[in-house]
């Protein structure tokens, strides 16, 4: 039986599936603080449309201090696709 490890591993101990479990986690996270901050501001503004489209700039200028700048890109690249769903309910 193995015994449990009392620490965390360390980058270069830690085999290549944790270190891509790791990365995967990491950006779901910073994906969903990005959409959340997104979907709360929209809420608070009342879906209106000239607010939207000022939320996701505000999404934009904060690329880079408060979020990931790939997965507001990402993001932004949805939202392009189909600026109509940011309204959706």
């Amino acid at each position: 039986m193995r015994r449990a490890r009392k620490t965390p591993l360390e980058p270069e101990q830690a085999s290549d599936p944790q270190r891509v479990r790791a990365a995967a986690v990491e950006l779901l996270a910073r994906r969903d603080f990005a959409s959340g901050e997104l979907r709360d501001k929209l809420a608070s503004l009342g879906y209106d449309k000239v607010l939207a489209t000022e939320a996701v700039a505000e999404l934009a200028r904060c690329s880079g201090s408060q979020f990931d700048p790939a997965v507001v890109e990402a993001l932004l690249a949805v939202v392009a696709a189909a600026p109509d769903a940011l309204l959706a309910a």
